[in-house]
């Protein structure tokens, strides 16, 4: 009995242990994407790495519960039209999903900040779209 319960217990942290990874990976890769963009913007407009990670991690939830099963990969897999998505996708959703946020903010309280970080989202977008057609030229 108490193997069939070590056996479970190591089962349920994997399966969580797994998610947190795929997800960490994904908002690294957004990350990492807005990181290779950021030369086009001053230093006075950047903010903070812990807030764009917090923006990240709120997305990316918020993205998860649009699909029926919480499963933020099937929703990329409707949205995207992809079989497996990577964390490559779900960066690119997460970034769209970031920009659209700013502009709802800019729309509010009319701070232009806002729309620079948009722009700055829609950038890193972009990065990550050329990014995986040099990959399905490849």
């Amino acid at each position: 009995m108490e193997y069939v319960i070590a056996i479970i217990v190591l089962f349920i942290a994997f399966y969580f242990g797994k998610l947190f990874a795929y997800r960490s990976r994904s908002i690294g890769c957004a990350i990492e994407a807005l990181q290779s963009t950021f030369d086009t913007y001053s230093e006075d407009a950047a903010p903070s790495p812990r807030f764009i990670k917090g923006r990240l991690s709120m997305a990316y939830d918020d993205l998860s519960r649009r699909a029926e099963t919480a499963d933020i990969k099937d929703y990329a897999k409707r949205m995207l039209a992809v079989n497996d998505p990577t964390p490559e996708h779900i960066a690119m959703l997460l970034l769209l999903k970031l920009s659209n946020d700013f502009k709802m903010e800019n729309s509010k309280t009319q701070d232009p900040i806002f729309d620079v970080l948009s722009s700055w989202c829609e950038n890193a977008h972009g990065h990550l779209v050329e990014g995986e057609k040099m990959k399905g030229l490849s």
